[in-house]
């Protein structure tokens, strides 16, 4: 069956679905969902992830040149849909609308998220046009996860139950679809 080219994105979406926190210039902090994102280097460790410059994260990020990705899992799929849903042209408050808390991160300005599972702290090492967004790759500057979902050098996604955007507000959870209700 051929796609069309909106629904053929659909068919590699299988990283974890992250909220990701930068600061604008006077260090007021945003987060926003993000589901199209890859590690890409192993020496020096890199992450990146697609991004629409219309987004408010976009302006952050060009102007400080960090972030932070975090790693959500199911039991917050009300704050990730929230923190995607809601612009913070249109909301400034929608971080505070939330349960998530938010904690000084140890090598960049934006603050981790208290409450997910894995921690990357980025400085931004390049920005790449392609089509109607831009690649933003981020140099891991530090990293953490939470010990429970560690084990023999691997992350246990399955258990910690993180989030794998599938389409709309459907999302695969340790090989179930779970459905975001509004």
């Amino acid at each position: 069956m051929k796609l069309d080219s909106k629904d053929v994105v659909r068919l590699i979406q299988t990283h974890p679905t992250s909220v990701i926190t930068t600061v604008n210039e006077e260090g007021v902090c945003n987060a926003a969902s993000f589901s199209w994102l890859s590690p890409v280097s192993f020496d020096p460790p890199m992450v990146a992830f697609m991004i629409s410059p219309k987004r408010y994260t976009y302006k952050n990020i060009t102007a400080t040149g960090e972030f932070v990705l975090n790693v959500m899992t199911k039991h917050f799929l009300d704050e990730v849909m929230h923190l995607g849903k809601e612009s913070f042209k249109d909301n400034p408050n929608k971080i505070e609308e939330t349960d998530l808390g938010l904690v000084r991160s140890e090598e960049v300005e934006p603050p981790r998220i208290e409450e997910a599972v894995v921690w990357l702290e980025c400085t931004v090492n390049g920005m790449h046009e392609a089509g109607d967004h831009y690649i933003v790759v981020g140099e891991i500057v530090a990293a953490e996860v939470d010990e429970e979902f560690w084990k023999d050098g691997r992350f246990l996604a399955e258990e910690a139950e993180t989030l794998h955007h599938v389409d709309g507000d459907r999302f695969l959870v340790g090989g179930n679809i779970v459905e975001w209700e509004d």
